[in-house]
């Protein structure tokens, strides 16, 4: 047993050895740096890391070069070495001194991998930039030369560009040197590396003379004059006009060169500018009034009202423009010294204006008002052909006016004049008496010796109505009125199809209605529905039995009605 395991081992040998010699070398097939590019500030360094394929290869080693003598590398670090005073290039706003490529080759093989590498000078941003100046003043035609320092002393642009915000105030030119162009002001403004600072200049062109128009003014007290005043040189800084009076109790003026002619006298106005000014002479005379106009020349006021009246004296500038009023009639109207006119009592009065030696005057009508009217009777009941009369009383008894108005709003039923009242059919009117904006009213209710004096009246209802027809359930509500001489007796009411002629069952009702008056009552439809409803009343007139009908219709008003069931 042991023979043949020793056996089996030595028999299994050639088969390791020939294993081991197959396994002796691995050979690359590629490599690969991490990362593949690099961006570095000179002086910084960085490690680029390169991996072998296969992993297990046998020989790892790696060479490593460069394309840039000034880019550096050893076992994947990089370093730079560039001269100093070289001058970068801008690429992208960024100083860039060099550009390379680090390979690594491996020594078995020959396999390549590259490392791209951009290297950027050490250097910083323009933070600010500090003038010799930040403001100044100069005379036109004068230059002042400003100096910039840009910092940090490292900064990565340090040219300094010059301008102006107005050439025609101030100009500066590329060395810093302002010159002063004309008269205002300008912003000088020093820029590089996205920073700037400025300067404000102020030019300065003095006033040499001042002309006006006018230099001898004569004036009436409230009337007025325009001064202007003109600045020499065209290009004075400073043409501003302040505007003065050495007698503003006698003239004013604006500082826009108004003069105003205050009271009688002289003054002196005078315009400056700069330390330069001139003078005019005024003189200020009266104005007489022409004329008084008065808004109004006739009032119609109730009494105890009142109202202003405005006087406008001619012309405007007259010196003394006071007004005096007074009333020829103070029972009648008074008037205060402010215009305002008051109601004392009925009749007519005279308020006259006066303003120097001329006058104006206006005419005032003063008025009581009807307050109420009233009519006594106030409700009547004739007979046809019959008359009465209307006793009216206006209030107040003073009252300016008592003219009445009459009108009867059925004629047909009855008429009126001068309140005298005559009967003519059976109805009902209202008789009106007006005066003014007052109203008074009479009831008037017109009857008749025969049965034709009682009629019927539909008001409408609660109905459901399918298709024309009125369903059951539904409430008529209908009215008798009784315009006949005598009282009558409603017997009964009966629902009638207006289409077919078919009436429902007859209502008893035995109702007793005097004369005058109108009785209302609620009819309900049958369930079998009803069209076109018409309503059929019979009642009893002197022993003899009568009917009146009326068919539905829209409802003209709503009352509340005593319901009939069959």
């Amino acid at each position: 047993m042991r023979s043949r395991f020793i056996l089996g081992i030595l028999a299994s040998l050639p088969l390791l050895f020939a294993c081991d010699k197959q396994s002796d070398t691995i050979p690359v097939t590629g490599i690969a740096v991490d990362p593949t590019s690099v961006e570095l500030v000179d002086g910084d360094s960085f490690t680029v890391t390169a991996t072998i394929y296969p992993v297990d290869a046998t020989n790892k080693r790696v060479k490593w070069t460069s394309s840039n003598p000034s880019i550096l590398v050893a076992d994947g670090k990089i370093t730079t070495s560039f001269k100093s005073g070289t001058s970068p290039s801008l690429v992208n706003g960024k100083p860039v001194l060099g550009h390379g490529t680090v390979t690594a080759t491996s020594e078995d093989g020959n396999k390549k991998a590259q490392c791209q590498v951009t290297v950027f000078a050490n250097t910083a941003a323009v933070t600010d930039i500090r003038l010799s100046e930040t403001s100044l003043q100069l005379n036109k035609g004068e230059s002042h030369a400003l100096t910039a320092t840009v910092l940090p002393d490292n900064a990565i642009e340090k040219t300094v560009k010059w301008t102006s915000s107005d050439n025609t105030v101030a100009s500066v030119d590329q060395t810093g040197t302002i010159t002063a162009i004309g008269g205002g002001k300008a912003l000088i403004t020093a820029s590089a590396g996205g920073v700037s600072s400025s300067c404000s200049v102020d030019v300065v062109v003095p006033v040499e003379s001042i002309g006006l128009n006018v230099t001898l003014l004569a004036l009436e007290i409230g009337d007025f004059a325009l001064l202007t005043a003109t600045v020499l040189p065209d290009d004075a800084m400073d043409k501003k006009i302040q505007w003065s009076s050495d007698n503003p109790d006698v003239a004013t003026v604006d500082q826009n060169g108004r003069v105003t002619a205050v009271s009688v006298g002289k003054a002196k106005i005078t315009a400056s500018a700069g330390n330069i000014s001139v003078s005019c002479s005024v003189s200020c005379v009266d104005v007489p009034v022409t004329a008084v106009v008065l808004d109004k020349t006739f009032l119609s006021l109730e009494k105890g009202s009142s109202e202003t009246l405005t006087a406008t004296v001619l012309p405007k500038n007259a010196t003394d423009k006071t007004v005096q009023w007074s009333s020829d009639n103070l029972s009648v109207a008074t008037v205060d010294q402010n215009g305002r006119v008051i109601a004392v009592n009925s009749g007519e009065a005279t308020i006259t204006a006066v303003a120097g030696d001329v006058s104006e005057t206006c005419t005032v009508s003063v008025f009581i008002p009807v307050t109420s009217v009233s009519l006594n009777p106030t409700s009547l009941m004739l007979s046809v052909g019959e008359t009465a009369f209307l006793d009216a009383t206006v209030f107040p008894e003073d009252a300016s006016e008592n003219t009445l108005t009459w009108y009867s709003s059925h004629s047909d039923v009855a008429s009126v004049e001068g309140g005298s009242i005559t009967a003519i059919s059976f109805g009902g009117t209202v008789i009106t008496a007006q005066i003014g904006d007052q109203f008074a009213y009479c009831t008037v209710t017109v009857v008749t010796d025969s049965s034709s004096g009682v009629t019927a009246s539909c008001f409408g209802g609660e109905l459901r109505i399918n298709d024309g027809l009125v369903l059951g359930g539904s409430r008529l509500d209908f009215g008798v009125s009784n315009f006949s001489s005598r009282t009558i007796t409603v017997k009964t009411v009966q629902l009638v199809d207006g289409e077919s002629g078919i009436g429902s069952d007859t209502i008893d009702i035995d109702c007793s209605l005097e004369s005058g008056n109108t009785l209302p009552w609620c009819v309900e439809v049958p369930a079998s529905g009803i069209h076109s409803p018409v309503a059929i009343f019979t009642f009893t007139y002197l022993g003899g039995e009568f009917t009146c009908s009326a068919a539905y219709h829209e409802p003209i008003e709503r009352s509340i009605f005593p319901r009939l069931s069959e």
